[in-house]
């Protein structure tokens, strides 16, 4: 996943206070439930030709290749290569 900086990190600025101070389950389950607004408002273009099974297989493999963009993520920060901290 390519995606600049810039673009990112003024939303991250903003959440941040959002979160900071937050006990972990509440900072957890803000996440959450944006990951699942984010997964429910992956659709598709044509309804038509996807099946229920199908959008769920989509659903799953958008997590997955999430999940994995959040691990190399998390090793950039315990390498040392981000300088600053998401929270």
């Amino acid at each position: 996943m390519t995606v600049d900086p810039a673009d990112v990190d003024p939303i991250v600025e903003s959440i941040k206070p959002l979160l900071a101070g937050r006990a972990p389950e509440i900072q957890s389950a803000v996440i959450a439930e944006l990951l699942a607004i984010w997964l429910h408002g992956h659709q598709s273009l044509d309804h038509n030709k996807l099946s229920l099974r199908n959008l769920k297989q989509f659903r799953e493999e958008l997590l997955h290749r999430h999940v994995e963009f959040v691990r190399a993520l998390v090793e950039l920060y315990d390498a040392g290569k981000v300088l600053k901290r998401i929270i």
